[in-house]
This record gives C-alpha cells, sequence and structure tokens, in this order.
C-alpha cells in the first residue's frame, strides 16, 4: 500500500461523527491523530467502542511502529500521562496513558499497542505478527477507524480460545454453572457476525496469510453460534490452535501456566481481602493521589 493510499484510507475512517457524550479532550486527541496522519486502529473490543469513548472503559489502540514519534509528539500537546501498571499486568509492546477532560472532570484511559499480544489473563504468551493486517483493513465505526469485523472476529476466537481453560470443559461438560465461554464473549461474536460472517473470516484470513490455523478459528464460531457448551470440542479446538501457533510464544508454556497460577492465586487473596489494586497504576515520574468524596 502506497503513502498516498494510506493517507487517504485514514482520511475516508474519520467520515462519521463520535457518538454526542464522546469526551471532548479524548476527541481532540484523536483528531490530532489524524490531522497528523498517524496510522491506528482500535484493534479489540470494540463493541463497547462507544463506552469507551466516553471514558467508562479503556480503548486498546493499535499503533504503527513506523509512527510512533509522530504519537509521541502528538501526546505531548494533549492532557494525557504515561502510567505504570502494577507488574503483573504489564506486557511487550504495550503501555498506558491516562487522560484528563478539564472541562467535565472525565478521565480517559488508553493502552497502546505497538504490537499484537495476547493469550491467557494474567499472561498474554502470545504475539501475533498480524499489526499490517489489522492496519490495512481498515473501516470507520463511531468516528474512529477499526479492523475489518472479520479479523477483528477472528482473533477474538483466537482469545477466546487461549482462555479457554480446563475447569470450563468440565462446567460444559457437565452443563453446570456458567458456560467455558463468558457471556461478553458470546455477545461480541453474535455482535460481530451481525457485520460478517464465517465464509468472510476465512476468506480474509486465507488473503492475509495470518499464521493463525484458519479451518479451527472457523469451526470454533460454527460452535460459538450453534453449541457453545460442547466442552470437548472446543478443547480439541483449543488444543489445535496451541500447537499452530507454538511457535509465537514469548515464552515456554510451563512458565507461563506458573506465571497464571501465582497471579490468580494473588488476585483471589486481594479479593478475599477485600483489595482492588490489583491492577493498580502510578504516574511515570511517582507522586501520589487525592480523591475529593462528598
Amino acid at each position: 500500500m502506497t503513502d498516498i493510499e494510506i493517507e487517504s484510507e485514514q482520511s475516508n475512517a474519520y467520515t462519521q461523527a463520535y457518538p454526542p457524550e464522546a469526551i471532548p479532550a479524548l476527541a481532540a486527541l484523536l483528531d490530532a491523530l489524524r490531522e497528523r496522519g498517524v496510522r491506528y486502529c482500535l484493534w479489540k473490543s470494540n463493541l463497547r467502542l462507544a463506552h469507551a469513548l466516553t471514558g467508562q472503559t479503556d480503548l486498546d489502540l493499535l499503533i504503527d511502529r513506523r509512527d510512533s514519534g509522530a504519537f509521541r509528539e502528538v501526546l505531548v500537546h494533549h492532557p494525557v500521562k504515561p502510567m505504570v501498571p502494577s507488574p503483573h499486568a504489564t506486557y511487550p509492546g504495550m503501555h498506558h496513558l491516562l487522560g484528563f477532560d478539564s472541562a467535565t472532570g472525565q478521565l480517559f484511559h488508553l493502552h497502546v499497542h505497538y504490537q499484537m499480544v495476547l493469550g491467557e489473563q494474567y499472561v498474554k504468551n502470545h504475539r501475533f505478527p498480524m499489526e499490517q493486517d489489522f492496519l490495512g483493513s481498515i473501516r470507520v465505526l463511531d468516528g474512529v477507524p477499526v479492523p475489518s469485523a472479520a479479523l477483528e472476529l477472528a482473533i477474538l476466537a483466537v482469545r477466546a480460545l487461549l482462555k479457554y481453560r480446563a475447569r470450563d470443559v468440565v462446567k460444559d461438560v457437565l452443563n453446570i454453572r456458567t458456560p467455558g465461554l463468558a457471556a461478553d464473549i458470546r455477545n461480541e461474536i453474535g455482535w460481530l457476525l451481525q457485520q460478517t460472517s464465517v465464509e468472510e473470516v476465512r476468506a480474509e484470513l486465507n488473503a492475509a496469510e495470518a499464521p493463525l490455523p484458519v479451518e479451527s478459528i472457523c469451526d470454533f464460531l460454527e460452535i460459538a453460534q450453534g453449541a457453545p457448551r460442547s466442552g470437548y470440542k472446543l478443547l480439541r479446538l483449543r488444543g489445535r490452535l496451541r500447537r499452530t501457533v507454538e511457535g509465537m510464544q514469548r515464552g515456554g508454556r510451563l512458565p507461563a501456566r506458573a506465571t497464571y497460577l501465582r497471579a490468580a492465586w494473588r488476585n483471589r487473596r486481594r479479593f478475599r481481602r477485600g483489595r482492588s489494586d490489583y491492577y493498580a497504576m502510578s504516574p511515570v515520574g511517582g507522586g501520589f493521589g487525592v480523591a475529593l468524596i462528598g
């Protein structure tokens, strides 16, 4: 893709307005990224994009690494501060920004990614080299660039399978408690399938020559629609996926499992003690926070 095509692509991605409740300072930052020509997209969880633009949840920005310098230059002129997460929420190719809108008093939280790192909760042990595929498939949603629905759905399927646990298999096979595929995952799959299809997912993955098990992903999407509690089938698909993406692991499977168990245990202890600081962040330069209540 040429620079002219990229510029045209970015311009076309902003033909729709932000939701009326969008935080003004956040909208101004996104406008500045467009004007500066920074190539980016909001690469996941776009079912909740409208909520994210109003500060109710975070935004995951995938930035073209070639534009990282321009991105940082834009940040200098906007009310955002770099934050340091706890060690348990630190992943490569990602940093956190906290923004503040002085007119409304609203905060917004940005997860800035230069790499697509994902996987099990607490671990994120896989790095998928699909950044350019995502950035090259931009469409518009709520005024901001997002990837094609097919690619977003494909990576959602990967995320869901990598997070599918042994105890989820037991719950699904015995049909007890909540399904192994959480309701928010199933809802997001349904939302994306309103905009694309399993066949489009297959076609886009094949065209992109993505390093993913295309048929396993498509089989998962069929199961998620029709029989989301098929524990044995989901377990087999998870195994096929893990074998295919083994070369994309950041670390070995056993160390990753140990990291997950330690983090889960720490989080459980904090929950029992009534502490909610597991994902607490602090300013890069240090300092303390002051809260006014009432």
